[in-house]
């Protein structure tokens, strides 16, 4: 299964958010494997740290972490070929992407079984989902033109929420129920942990040190697994 994360804006919690999630597919013992194709290469810097992790433990004597493969693109790549070789040998496949600017987006959205766009509850955030969201239903016009009611399954996450954006966090909810004709709400909202900062120079996720948490990502996986209903489906008129 291939799930891309993709948003053209910065600092809207993808890359931690898809490495979280990615953590807990492998924590469950799937294979998975994380491809970076963002110009930040934040995912791939991550991963690298937490195999340096791994390898300490290893020498200590100490249970290593559950491994998670590293790939690395170029946000030029088409990278469609790439990840569909990948998914015949990994049960998950994350792919980080920098979004509707990047043409490894738009080649993966072609073979993602599922796409989040991830954004926080601030108009800046949510006028930026636009272009994206239009590149998205460009590709299913142009794809339905051989594979008919051809649907791409888009799904917008709230992301970087607080105790003090509630009253956002229902704002942002009721944009994107306007947007359900271009994607999906996933159920999930994730929150500003801030043990993430503590924990990031050795690569590690929520779910290696069962932060109670983590539970936000176990129900996005949940979502990707078609465990959990969506807050609202997308309905293509």
């Amino acid at each position: 299964m291939v799930i891309t994360f993709g948003n053209k804006k910065g600092g809207v919690w993808k890359s931690t958010t898809l490495l979280n999630t990615a953590c807990v597919a492998a924590h469950k013992g799937y294979r998975v494997c994380v491809v970076d194709a963002d110009t930040n290469e934040t995912s791939n810097t991550y991963l690298r740290r937490r195999n340096e992790t791994n390898s300490e433990r290893l020498k200590q004597g100490i249970e290593e972490y559950p491994f998670i493969k590293s790939e690395l693109k170029r946000p030029d790549d088409s990278v469609g070929k790439d990840l569909q070789a990948l998914d015949e040998n990994y049960d998950y496949v994350f792919v980080d992407t920098g979004g509707y600017e990047n043409k490894a987006f738009t080649s993966a959205i072609q073979v993602s079984d599922v796409i989040y766009m991830p954004f926080q509850p601030c108009q800046v955030d949510m006028d930026q989902l636009v272009p994206t969201l239009k590149v998205i239903i460009d590709t299913e016009d142009m794809v339905s033109e051989l594979i008919s009611d051809y649907m791409i399954d888009a799904r917008l996450l709230v992301v970087g929420a607080d105790h003090n954006s509630k009253d956002l966090v229902m704002d942002a909810k009721a944009v994107s129920k306007h947007l359900e004709s271009h994607a999906s709400l996933s159920s999930a909202t994730i929150t500003v942990v801030k043990k993430m900062k503590k924990i990031q120079d050795e690569g590690l996720m929520l779910a290696d040190i069962k932060h109670p948490k983590r539970s936000m990502y176990e129900i996005l996986f949940d979502e990707i697994q078609g465990k959990r209903k969506l807050t609202h489906n997308r309905i293509r008129r």
